[in-house]
């Protein structure tokens, strides 16, 4: 892992000057998949440390509280962090599509806000709100998929069974 961090460190020094305007384009959008790719395995690596308890090696009390002191993330960080990283095993599409690239953390993080809500009603109703939502995830933007989002739970769920 230190050798793939040390050639990340290389490749944001260089110089994109002298590239044409194209060039540098597509280097943001390598970046930017790199992005993703870092968000899933940190995501993947947070749900095993979190479903192993394997905070308490260091005295915390919580994931949540060892990403706030060790990493000093905020607190609605943390907490997105940890919720997105426990119901990526629920959430299959959702988790592929961020390993590969193809969404960001951000839109997986609604997928895993649509999960809570259903699943605290009904779980069997998770992987069809999920499906809904991965159907429309690739040509929207975060902010987008959350109004669909809060559109699916409406249609899944009577008004008087959403979890507060």
């Amino acid at each position: 892992m230190v050798g793939c961090v040390a050639v990340l460190r290389e490749l944001a020094g260089e110089d994109l000057g002298g590239l044409p305007d194209s060039a540098q384009l597509g280097r943001v959008e390598d970046w930017e998949e790199i992005v993703r790719v870092a968000q899933a395995g940190l995501a993947e690596a947070v749900g095993a440390v979190h479903r192993r308890g394997a905070v308490a090696y260091n005295g915390a009390p919580s994931t949540k509280a060892w990403l706030q002191g060790s990493l000093r993330m905020t607190s609605g960080e943390a907490s997105a962090l940890v919720d997105t990283a426990r119901r990526l095993p629920v959430l299959p599409r959702f988790a592929a599509a961020l390993s590969a690239g193809t969404v960001s953390f951000g839109h997986v993080k609604v997928a895993a806000w649509l999960a809570r809500k259903v699943d605290a009603v009904d779980p069997d109703l998770v992987p069809v709100a999920e499906e809904m939502l991965f159907e429309n995830a690739h040509r929207l933007s975060c902010s987008e998929l959350r109004q669909i989002a809060k559109r699916i739970l409406e249609h899944l769920l009577p008004a008087k069974d959403h979890p507060p």
